[in-house]
């Protein structure tokens, strides 16, 4: 199940850095209006999904259970 969880992560970072750089070219310049907020939310919710991923990826998770574990002996 483990080896799942990973493929499916790199999939999602690959999807999401393919995503960013396919849509951001083509968004329009940056406009203070609906379509300037649709802009900036569309790129932070990219990169959020990028982010996470990376951070599942790189285990941080594990290594805070891990302190957790060994502090509390």
């Amino acid at each position: 199940m483990r080896a799942t969880n990973g493929l499916r992560n790199i999939t999602h970072v690959l999807l999401g850095i393919a995503m960013v750089g396919f849509g951001v070219p083509r968004l329009p310049h940056f406009k203070v209006a609906e379509s300037g907020l649709f802009d900036v939310l569309w790129l932070a919710f990219a990169l959020l999904i990028v982010g996470a991923n990376l951070f599942y990826l790189m285990g941080v998770d594990k290594e805070k259970v891990s302190e957790k574990v060994y502090s509390n002996r």
